[in-house]
């Protein structure tokens, strides 16, 4: 793949990007498919399958995905699962959906400049006041990333249920500090950085990959200041994708955080395949019906 190809695909589906995921699984280029997968091997049954990267990726077009399912049956994986981005079209999920299981996986907040921008209510107001008064902003330079965000993570990790997917090592922010899509923009005061949103920026999109804070930005709402002066200065050059809000407990917390800086929501999609259905079978044993999948996999945070 030449310079500039790697440049103008999208972020997440690259190669690159990917190398950051280990934990996740082993980086698979399937010829013409349009993303990178990532091989897992499956615990106890010497067999692997196969998901697409976290947190999403590009959709690929339906007679490539098909071509590439003959080619994985081929291979001896077990299934594939793959996270579509948001605003995929509708037509393009539809015929998707003419060669995979493809449904609704979660609603993402989207700060969009084509819309009315979000209202910022009283609270908002008073906090972002009080921020004003003790934090500034300054944009990160990408090797300042691993050693802020990799201690931070373990601390994320340590209070709060993340999904296997999330729970990102120190190797996935010194991957990302290479990439030149990913940019990064800190809270900090006399004491340093206290909190870090990093993003992936390409064309005219943002999506929001980590939010990692300290605990002394919570008194004085540093972390209100952060989202508001990044999203302003992000979506000057079009849409900025916040995420959507985990399964867990602080999910609705997560949820009413995003939801004040977006203006509008748009789903992500869950691609799902069967590639060999008599080991799906004997691996999930007796509950194929589970509500995750695949269902011989731990249910996902």
């Amino acid at each position: 793949m030449s310079a500039r190809e790697t440049r103008d695909r999208f972020v997440f589906s690259r190669r690159d990007y990917c190398l950051s995921l280990p934990h996740v699984g082993h980086p698979l280029s399937v010829p013409g498919l349009g993303t990178t997968l990532l091989a897992r091997p499956i615990p106890g049954s010497g067999r692997s399958d196969l998901v697409g990267p976290w947190p999403y990726t590009a959709a690929p077009e339906p007679a490539l995905l098909e071509r590439a399912l003959a080619a994985l049956r081929q291979d001896g994986f077990v299934s594939l699962t793959m996270f579509l981005r948001p605003d995929t079209a509708a037509g393009h999920v539809a015929a998707l959906g003419g060669v995979a299981d493809v449904v609704p996986l979660k609603d993402h907040y989207i700060r969009d400049p084509r819309q009315p921008p979000p209202a910022i209510r009283a609270r908002t107001r008073r906090n972002l006041a009080i921020a004003e008064r003790h934090w500034r902003i300054r944009a990160l330079a990408r090797a300042e990333i691993p050693p802020l965000c990799g201690p931070w993570q373990d601390q994320l990790a340590a209070r709060r249920r993340l999904s296997d997917y999330a729970r990102v090592g120190p190797e996935h922010f010194a991957a990302i500090a290479r990439l030149d899509a990913v940019e990064a923009m800190a809270a900090e005061d006399d004491d340093g950085p206290g909190a870090v949103l990093v993003a992936a920026r390409a064309g005219d999109e943002t999506h929001l990959l980590h939010f990692l804070t300290t605990p002394r930005v919570i008194p004085t709402c540093g972390s209100y200041l952060l989202w508001d002066r990044a999203l302003r200065a992000w979506s000057r050059d079009g849409r900025v994708y916040l995420g959507g809000a985990p399964g867990a407990e602080d999910g609705p917390g997560i949820a009413r955080f995003k939801a004040r800086w977006a203006n509008r929501t748009a789903p992500a999609f869950l691609l799902k395949a069967v590639l060999d259905g008599g080991a799906y079978r004997a691996l999930a044993g007796r509950s194929p019906a589970r509500s995750f999948f695949p269902a011989y996999r731990d249910a996902p945070a």
